[in-house]
């Protein structure tokens, strides 16, 4: 419900009654799912652990990833999409811009197994802001250099390692510290934080593009403006590792 509602407010309108009756009927089930979860002896979750500091804290650096990668999920395939002709798109269609978000998933699996040992050499507080420090770098990376095809691979590998190294590290702590036997929920709810704050952060990309959209196709300063938005909401995962 809360999915829903926060989709479709773009054509809908924040303030209309159906977001309004879907945004107020999620947050009744989740009140209402808590109570079920903190009263049953063997809950689905086990909300208490929640408060604790280091699954808190995974769960807010999942959602701030998430709400920080509007620049790269929103704004980077529509500007690669836009004609050349423009002076900041490529061109690119379907296939060209999933090659050019290949390198996201790429790095992300190939840094995923270095950051166990990355851990016991450096610590875990490090190894969470490192990968939140290298969110931001590649999210104002392409702010600042988006001209070629080398530049866009080389923010979005930048960007991939970020996320693989800073939520790897976050389920690593999780599985640390929370029992075995609750860890796997704590982790869901990390996953599921991280696609509420993608989302929101979605949301966000979508009206700061159309703020500055000339003729229903946004400018290149509206695609500055993400990137560096989404680099700086990056930074706030540095608080919360």
């Amino acid at each position: 419900l809360l999915m829903l509602g926060l989709t479709t407010s773009s054509s809908w309108g924040w303030t209309a009654p159906a977001t309004l009756a879907l945004l107020a009927a999620a947050v009744l089930t989740l009140g209402l799912w808590a109570v079920v979860e903190l009263r049953s002896g063997d809950p689905l979750v086990d909300l208490r652990l929640l408060a604790g500091r280091s699954p808190a804290g995974a769960t807010a650096m999942g959602f701030v990833f998430g709400f920080s990668s509007f620049g790269l999920v929103v704004a980077l395939p529509m500007m690669l999409s836009l004609p050349a002709e423009t002076g900041y798109g490529l061109g690119a269609d379907t296939l060209w811009i999933g090659l050019y978000m290949f390198p996201l998933g790429v790095a992300g699996t190939l840094v995923a197994p270095l950051v166990g040992p990355l851990t016991k050499v450096l610590g875990r507080r490090a190894v969470l802001v490192l990968g939140s420090g290298l969110v931001s770098a590649g999210t104002a990376m392409l702010a600042f250099w988006h001209s070629s095809p080398w530049q866009i691979v080389a923010g979005v590998t930048v960007v991939g390692l970020g996320v693989s190294i800073g939520l790897t590290s976050a389920l690593n702590v999780v599985a640390a510290d929370v029992p075995a036997d609750r860890a796997a929920g704590v982790s869901g709810v990390v996953f599921v934080a991280k696609s509420i704050g993608g989302t929101f952060g979605a949301q966000l990309g979508g009206m700061v593009l159309a703020a500055g959209a000339v003729a229903g196709v946004p400018a290149e300063s509206g695609f500055f403006k993400t990137y560096l938005l989404s680099a700086l909401l990056g930074l706030l995962a540095v608080g919360a590792a």
